[in-house]
């Protein structure tokens, strides 16, 4: 079983942190399914994967040569990190500033990491969406992302 939480993370040597101080976790290059995938048909595995809750949160794709970052945020975490490393690998990236680093430095020189997690909440007044923007404004100003050392072109990337 792969392993799953705040600091779960996938592709390239990929390592991840949180706030709440969990452990790192590594995940190989494929986002793997928590469960036991032997012996299961594809639909069986598909309908796992469609039930299985989604997590909301603040993620990065760091490049580890230059420090450079690119901070998001997701109501589906798993989605935008897949998405990301696809566009990527195939060189077609919208920013062109990271499509430019992965070509020349190769996938190896990245990490994609879940930085901190939402919990979901029962509070008919909760705003995911508030929360989200906050946690990414946050985390924004933790990491001291502005000019060369973010490759976001706003304050905010909603995926």
């Amino acid at each position: 079983m792969a392993p799953t939480g705040v600091g779960a993370t996938f592709p390239s040597r990929v390592t991840s942190s949180s706030s709440a101080g969990l452990p790192r976790v590594k995940f190989p290059d494929m986002l793997l399914l928590t469960m036991e995938t032997h012996g299961k048909t594809r639909a069986e595995i598909r309908r796992a994967y469609k039930e299985a809750p989604r997590r909301a949160g603040v993620y990065q794709i760091r490049n580890q040569n230059s420090g450079r970052v690119l901070l998001g945020s997701s109501t589906n975490l798993h989605g935008p990190l897949n998405k990301h490393r696809f566009m990527l690998s195939i060189g077609r990236h919208n920013n062109a500033a990271l499509q430019e680093d992965w070509n020349r430095l190769g996938a190896d020189a990245f990490t994609f990491e879940i930085l901190e997690e939402v919990k979901p909440s029962q509070d008919p007044h909760f705003d995911l969406d508030a929360e989200l923007t906050l946690l990414e404004r946050i985390w924004l100003e933790k990491l001291g992302l502005s000019g060369e050392r973010s490759y976001n072109a706003g304050p905010i990337q909603r995926d």
